[in-house]
């Protein structure tokens, strides 16, 4: 009896593998509630405040990892936090939290189907400087 409970999960596992049944849900990172591009407004801890645009470059889609671009501004790698614990954590495969860095500033933040959210710490240039950002899906860029 024991033995039949240890295999049937993976029989039903290889089944939906074989007929292609698997469902996105059961695979889906913060990357797949992206979209192109977004308008965003920041706001400084030293009272500051900016208007941009990121746009996005998933790569290898469904792979948790992902690039936002601001024109003019340091590149931004990210990629979607692990979830699990030590030793083994599944990276990437958070369904709304994010991470970046550039080589000035980090980013930690969350996915939705319309919007980013989150807060940036300066890490060189800016060291210190500290901001709440949001951003929502637009079709294209002012």
């Amino acid at each position: 009896m024991l033995r039949t409970l240890r295999i049937a999960p993976l029989a039903a596992l290889a089944a939906l593998l074989l007929t292609g049944n698997l469902s996105a849900s059961h695979a889906a990172s913060c990357e797949s509630t992206l979209k192109a591009r977004y308008a965003c407004s920041a706001s400084f801890d030293d009272g500051g405040s900016a208007e941009y645009c990121l746009s996005l470059d998933a790569g290898v889609p469904g792979d948790g990892k992902f690039v936002l671009y601001e024109a003019g501004s340091p590149t931004f790698y990210c990629t979607c936090q692990a979830k699990g614990k030590v030793p083994n954590p599944r990276f990437g495969s958070s369904s709304r939290d994010f991470f970046c860095a550039s080589d000035y500033i980090a980013l930690a933040g969350k996915t939705s189907s319309t919007r980013i959210t989150g807060h940036g710490y300066g890490v060189a240039i800016f060291p210190g400087l500290r901001s709440s950002f949001t951003c929502r899906a637009v079709a294209s860029c002012p």
